[in-house]
């Protein structure tokens, strides 16, 4: 249904477009003035084609903004007509649904102006006295087609002149004016408005520009004559024209003012280009003419009137006293074609001299001198021509004249300015030196306290000014300066000596080289996990910070940035993690550690002590192994002593000493006596005492065979008094000696009978355990002082 409709609808347009009147959008493409409102209306009379349209009716239009429908509220309509009222710019169209298509009856274009602004700031040139041109400011809201007319109201002594001008720019000119003053006005129109600016009184010998002049270039010796003249104007005579001449030579420009006529320029350089150009103005008026076009020539040498500039650089002093001279000179380009310099080191100590030759391309030499004064003078030589010598001193060590005060640089328009203050000796000009950290260095000579340097940003310059006096040159003042900083360079830290609430941070200095500012100050910035952020700053002199007050056993973030007054630079993020425990802690413990260790191995060692006092088993001495150690005359006097021998002649000291046990024990059989008196008999007072002072009872017939004398021989039987032999060795043993480890057996007591007959026995099940002692068993042996006893005995 709806295809059929749209269908019949673009039928009837055809068919009856031609018969019936037209259908569409009013008006067609609009100016509004900004603010302002326009109703567009969509037209459908009753005989036009419109009607005839299935389903038309004015209230069922749609209205459009730039493709975007505009709010029923700004429709107006009636039975005939649809209208929308608009306050901005743009594509208005009318739309009607058919079915479910969109259909576009009609559209307009809303363009939005302001008015015109009203022109200011106008100004007339009069160029040549041929055309009068003037100029204004159309304003920043002047929209497209604005035009704009500029009435002239010229006068002169003998009449006035009124004419007009039209332009779609910013200017308008005039031509062929004859006048003294002229008063305009420019007016500026558009579709929706006009304007007028306000009237300018112009007096044309204000606003005269002058046709550039003619100039030619003669060069001479030193100096270039210039001449030019300008286009004749009736009105102005050549005295009150005034002209500005300007010349360039390398990178260097200069200007001066002369009058019409001619000029000199007195040449700095020689063997350069030199280019001249000039420029002239009534005295009345405040336009210069364009610059003449410009004229080029080269400066000629002339040798004789050749200056040149010589410096010298020296450096500090060797062990020997020597130094190294950087000499350095600025003479004469190469294009000038000389034959060389010829430079003269003279020694004002004992006046030796030599000389040195060099060709044009030479401009620096290095020399080394003594402590003592030299002169150097240099030359240039051509055509067997001489310049005048230039010289300068080399003082001796320690002969320096007092160098400039209050020496300080500062950037300012795009320049280094360089000042200080003179020292208070006279000085016929100062030298100034500058270097940004290569080997290239720059010079120039100053007459004033102050010189200006075209500085680089972010470069480390250091200059160096020296005064000079009749060739003598005072001490240097250097100092380091920036054009303009930047941030600092790359930091290298480190972190050492981590502790569990310090550590030591510490970061090296920013290189020369790579620093583009001054630093001021380094800050130290470090971060637990979970707390804040902490800083330390310090000063530029400062490579090292001690972070205190840490928590242990946490992880922190430590990086130091360098300020400077262009910037800040950040090093590379370290991170560290503290101890749990301090190195004194760790300290303290160890020393402790090593008091209770030693604490414990005395402990055990007092332990084993008492235990072998009080819990060890002790043998019985009656089982050791027992040697009686006689001399042969303490033997003689026991053999004949015919009284009982007390217990303390023969045992003066006991004492019991770790001994290995004999592999054989002996026993003492029972003597004769004690064998008749039986066992009541009190027993003999030697044996008595060992009881009582010194060991356990030890039985009389238990004496080792160590107690045999060294002298004595088993075969051998100790003689009585009376010749009575005391006793006698078994006929079933042979005599021995009684060093042997055999157990020997002999009358060692003598005639009283002590000890009688022995023999030897099986050992006992009591002594077993004394012939095969166990490993590691405490053992003893049985000394008895005897020798001591006698002798006092």
């Amino acid at each position: 249904m709806s295809l059929f409709v749209f269908s019949q609808f673009f039928i009837v347009i055809v068919l009856c477009q031609a018969e019936h009147e037209t259908c569409g959008v009013f008006p067609k493409d609009p100016i509004i003035k900004m603010g302002s409102e326009i109703q567009i209306m969509f037209s459908s009379p009753q005989d036009s084609f419109c009607r005839s349209v299935p389903f038309y009716s004015p209230h069922k239009l749609i209205w459009k903004l730039n493709d975007k429908k505009i709010a029923e509220d700004f429709y107006i309509v009636n039975s005939t007509m649809s209208a929308v009222t608009i306050r901005s710019s743009g594509m208005v169209t009318c739309h009607m649904h058919l079915g479910e298509r969109d259909v576009i009856l009609g559209g307009t274009n809303i363009t939005v102006l302001l008015p015109p602004v009203k022109p200011t700031k106008i100004h007339c040139k009069l160029f040549a006295l041929t055309k009068f041109t003037c100029y204004w400011n159309s304003g920043n809201n002047t929209v497209p087609g604005t035009e704009y007319t500029v009435y002239g109201r010229f006068e002169s002594r003998s009449r006035i002149i009124t004419e007009s001008c039209m332009s779609k720019t910013d200017h308008c000119t005039f031509k062929n004016p004859i006048c003294d003053t002229v008063n305009i006005t420019v007016k500026a129109q558009n579709a929706v408005g006009s304007v007028e600016s306000d009237i300018v009184r112009i007096d044309i010998n204000n606003v005269l520009k002058l046709l550039p002049p003619e100039v030619t270039v003669k060069p001479l010796l030193n100096k270039l004559q210039v001449h030019w003249k300008m286009q004749h104007v009736p009105a102005y005579p050549e005295s009150h024209i005034i002209c500005e001449l300007l010349y360039q030579y390398e990178n260097i420009s200069e200007s001066k003012r002369a009058k019409l006529g001619g000029a000199e320029i007195v040449m700095e350089r020689l063997c350069v280009n030199y280019t001249v150009s000039m420029r002239c103005a009534p005295e009345t008026s405040k336009y210069w003419s364009d610059w003449s076009p410009n004229v080029t020539v080269f400066s000629p040498l002339d040798v004789k009137a050749v200056k040149i500039y010589l410096w010298r650089k020296i450096d500090t002093p060797d062990g020997r006293g020597f130094r190294r001279v950087l000499l350095m000179w600025k003479g004469v380009l190469p294009s000038c074609n000389i034959d060389g310099y010829n430079v003269t080191v003279r020694n004002l100590h004992n006046e030796d001299s030599r000389e040195l030759w060099f060709n044009i391309l030479d401009s620096n030499t290095s020399l080394v001198l003594d402590g003592k004064m030299y002169r150097i003078s240099i030359a240039v030589s051509k055509n067997n021509n001489t310049s005048p010598e230039v010289f300068i001193t080399i003082p001796a060590i320690g002969e320096d004249r007092p160098p400039v005060k209050e020496l300080q640089a500062f950037p300012e328009h795009s320049q280094l300015y360089v000042t200080w203050a003179p020292p208070q000796l006279p000085v016929d000009h100062y030298m100034v030196e500058w270097s940004t950290g290569d080997d290239v260095i720059e010079w120039h000579e100053s007459q004033s306290t102050s010189t200006s340097l075209i500085g680089q940003p972010f470069k480390l310059y250091r200059i160096t000014v020296s005064p000079v006096c009749d060739t003598w040159p005072g001490q240097e003042a250097t100092l380091l300066a920036y054009f303009k900083e930047g941030a600092p360079g790359n930091i290298s830290v480190k972190v050492t000596d981590i502790q569990d609430r310090r550590a030591h941070v510490s970061w090296t200095s920013v290189p020369r080289s790579q620093c583009c500012g001054f630093v001021r100050n380094y800050t130290v910035f470090y971060k637990s996990e979970t707390g804040p952020e902490f800083g330390v700053t310090v000063n530029s002199s400062v490579e090292e910070v001690f972070l205190e007050d840490l928590d242990p056993s946490k992880n922190y973030k430590v990086h130091v940035m360098a300020s400077s007054a262009g910037g800040t630079t950040n090093s590379t993020l370290n991170v560290i993690t503290t101890q749990r425990y301090g190195t004194t802690f760790l300290k303290m413990l160890g020393v402790l550690g090593g008091f209770g260790l030693i604490l414990v191995i005395t402990v055990c060692l007092c332990c084993v002590v008492l235990m072998n006092k009080y819990f060890t088993n002790v043998p019985s001495p009656k089982f050791s192994t027992l040697a009686l150690w006689l001399n042969e005359p303490l033997q003689d006097k026991m053999q004949h002593n015919t009284s009982t021998p007390s217990a303390e002649s023969y045992f003066h000291n006991l004492e019991i000493h770790p001994y290995g046990f004999d592999s054989m024990i002996m026993e003492i059989s029972p003597s004769p006596l004690e064998t008749l008196a039986g066992q009541n008999e009190e027993p003999h007072p030697v044996f008595e005492h060992m009881k009582v002072g010194v060991v356990a009872p030890v039985r009389a017939s238990a004496v080792p065979s160590l107690f045999v004398g060294p002298s004595q021989t088993c075969g051998h039987s100790a003689e009585s008094d009376d010749g009575r032999t005391a006793g006698s060795t078994p006929a079933s043993q042979e005599p021995r000696d009684c060093n042997s480890t055999i157990p020997c057996w002999g009358n060692l007591l003598g005639k009283n009978g002590y000890v009688g007959e022995e023999a030897l026995l099986p050992p006992s099940k009591e002594m077993q355990p004394f012939l095969e002692p166990p490993k590691n068993t405490p053992q003893a042996y049985v000394t008895l002082d005897l020798l001591g006893q006698s002798a006092n005995g």
